[in-house]
């Protein structure tokens, strides 16, 4: 651990904040547990939405239409 990481513990500490450095380093790993079991949440969530997603995307065909999108397309009836 860093002197400012550790600096910082033991201004908590003094502050009153928590009773010890160990009781402020256990709040710290839970924090980090935490985060890091959320992460790991999301990214199962992304791939369950990524799966029916792609599961969707097969239940539908390719479009075989062609969009006209030069000039004459674009404004053709419109009097030009």
């Amino acid at each position: 651990m860093s002197h400012d990481n550790l600096q910082y513990i033991e201004q908590l500490v003094a502050s009153g904040i928590f009773r010890t450095r160990d009781e402020a380093m256990n709040e710290a790993i839970d924090l980090l547990r935490h985060r890091i079991e959320s992460q790991d949440t999301d990214s199962e969530a992304y791939e369950s939405w990524s799966a029916r997603f792609e599961e969707w995307l097969a239940g539908h065909g390719d479009i075989e239409a062609v969009a006209e999108d030069d000039r004459e397309g674009i404004y053709a009836g419109r009097g030009e």
